[in-house]
C-alpha cells in the first residue's frame, strides 16, 4: 500500500475521494510516480495534490520524521501552508487538514521528534499562534491539545511573545461569549506555565 493512501482503507473514505476524480484526465493527475522517494512524494503532494492527499501527508508526518530526515523540507512546508494568509480560497483552509495537523504535531511533540530542532519548534509556535486567531470554535478546540503540549516544550519567553498575546486577544470583550469561554480554557493552561506571582502580572 502506498504510504500516503491511508484514506482509502475504508469504502466510505474511498467514495469520498471520488468527489475529486471525475474524468480519466483527473485520474491521471491523481496518480503519483511510485519511483519517487517518500520526501519527494510528500513535497509533490503538498504542492500539487488534492486536499485529501495533503491531509494524508500531514497524517503520515510523525512516521516520516521517525524513519527519515524530512524536517528540512516537509515540516517547514506544512507549517508555512498552515500559516499562509492567502487573499482567496486556499486548500490549507480545510478544517480536516488543520485538525489532522494538530493531531500529528501532538504525536510529534510527545515523541520528542522536534526537540533537536528549535527553529522548527519556533515555527510551530508561530503557526499555532496564527491558527488560534481563527473564529472557528471547533478549530480552536482541536488545537487546544497541541497548545497544552507546546507550552511545556518551548521556552517561557516564546510562550510570552507568541502565544500569550493571542490568548489575551481571544478573551477580548468584543468577541462572542463562546470564544471568550474557550479563551478561559487556554488561560487555565497558561497558568500552569507561570508561577502564582508572575501570571497575574502578566494578564494585567
Amino acid at each position: 500500500m502506498d504510504p500516503f493512501d491511508y484514506l482509502y482503507e475504508s469504502k466510505a473514505e474511498f467514495e469520498q475521494s471520488q468527489r475529486y476524480v471525475k474524468t480519466d484526465e483527473e485520474i491521471k493527475k491523481y496518480e503519483i510516480d511510485e519511483s519517487m522517494a517518500d520526501t519527494q512524494r510528500a513535497l509533490y503532494l503538498l504542492n500539487k495534490g488534492y486536499s485529501e492527499q495533503k491531509v494524508s501527508v500531514v497524517y503520515c508526518l510523525p512516521r516520516l520524521l521517525r524513519e527519515r530526515s524530512c524536517q528540512n523540507e516537509v515540516v517547514p512546508k506544512i507549517l508555512a501552508g498552515l500559516s499562509s494568509n492567502a487573499s482567496g480560497p486556499s486548500p490549507w483552509d480545510d478544517f480536516e487538514l488543520k485538525k489532522c495537523a494538530a493531531e500529528s504535531f501532538c504525536k510529534i511533540l510527545k515523541e520528542g521528534l522536534l526537540q533537536e530542532h528549535p527553529e522548527l519548534l519556533k515555527q510551530l509556535t508561530q503557526t499555532a499562534a496564527f491558527v488560534m486567531k481563527s473564529d472557528s470554535i471547533d478549530l480552536l478546540k482541536e488545537w487546544k491539545s497541541l497548545f497544552d503540549m507546546l507550552i511545556h516544550k518551548i521556552p517561557n519567553q516564546l510562550v510570552t511573545q507568541e502565544l500569550a498575546p493571542v490568548v489575551i486577544e481571544m478573551a477580548n470583550i468584543e468577541n462572542d461569549p463562546e470564544k471568550r469561554e474557550v479563551a478561559g480554557d487556554f488561560f487555565e493552561s497558561l497558568a500552569k506555565v507561570y508561577d502564582s506571582e508572575t501570571f497575574p502580572q502578566f494578564i494585567l
